[in-house]
């Protein structure tokens, strides 16, 4: 008896605590028969009207065919649902606020779900109206909206630097000047003559125009008659023979000592 006594406290402990509303029990129990009573149609209609205290009122006609609601809504199976799981199966969370009422003519053609959230303009009424079974080839499919792709932006391409090509300097001709000495051969003794060999366009000889002597002319005395001037004469054009001779001798030398030292 000790032991029961005891543990009275824990057992009534999680009931203190439940956020749940009075009577909540009740309806949940009025909830599950009626949901279980009702098995819905292949095909049907409803009008649902959904109203949050932060916007005007939504309604919307749906037309269910073969259990599947057209134009992407829900169909009444799925806000059953959806309200046994946010009134009942949740509580004390969301399920604390939750009211149902039915009207006259019963589950489900008539309910209203008072859902009070817990942020604030975020209340929403919930009724559903107009229930009617309908023939389900009187039902025209609706396709269900295909949301437009959103484009993928298209990555810039990458432009990569282009490295600058330094000048092959291995075939570019020098500025320093040439030396005629290293084509000399390697193997001439130290302090031997070293012969310096020119290019050819030096080595080219200069032409020296020859002038040549021009002869005097001779006068000849007539005969019988002496010209005391005739041997003077004479000697005169001899000398100037060999002076112009001794010059053409000298012209060749000069031009190959010019060349030599050129």
């Amino acid at each position: 008896m000790m032991k029961l006594c005891t543990l009275l406290p824990f057992l009534f402990l999680p009931a203190a605590f439940s956020q749940c509303p009075d009577g909540w029990e009740t309806g949940l129990s009025e909830w599950t028969t009626n949901n279980n009573k009702f098995t819905p149609p292949p095909c049907y209609q409803f009008t649902l009207t959904t109203n949050r205290i932060s916007n005007t009122p939504s309604v919307q006609s749906i037309r269910v065919k073969n259990g599947v609601a057209q134009g992407g809504a829900m169909s009444l199976t799925d806000y059953m649902t959806e309200i046994s799981s946010l009134c009942y199966m949740r509580c004390p969370v969301e399920g604390a606020a939750c009211r149902i009422a039915y009207y006259a003519a019963g589950y489900p053609y008539q309910i209203l779900i008072d859902q009070d959230n817990s942020v604030v303009g975020e209340e929403r009424n919930v009724e559903i109206t107009g229930y009617a079974p309908l023939a389900c080839e009187d039902i025209v499919d609706v396709p269900v909206p295909v949301p437009a792709p959103v484009p993928v932006p298209v990555p810039s391409p990458v432009v990569e630097p282009i490295a600058p090509v330094e000048p092959d300097v291995s075939d570019a001709p020098s500025d320093a000047p040439s030396d005629f000495l290293s084509d000399a051969p390697s193997d001439v003794p130290s302090g031997a003559p070293v012969m310096i060999v020119l290019p050819t366009s030096i080595l080219t000889p200069v032409v020296t125009p020859v002038i040549s002597p021009v002869a005097s002319p001779v006068v000849l005395a007539p005969v019988g008659e002496e010209d005391p001037t005739a041997v003077s004469d004479l000697n005169t054009d001899t000398v100037g023979l060999q002076s112009s001779a001794s010059g053409l001798t000298i012209l060749p030398m000069i031009a190959g000592m010019v060349v030599l030292f050129a």
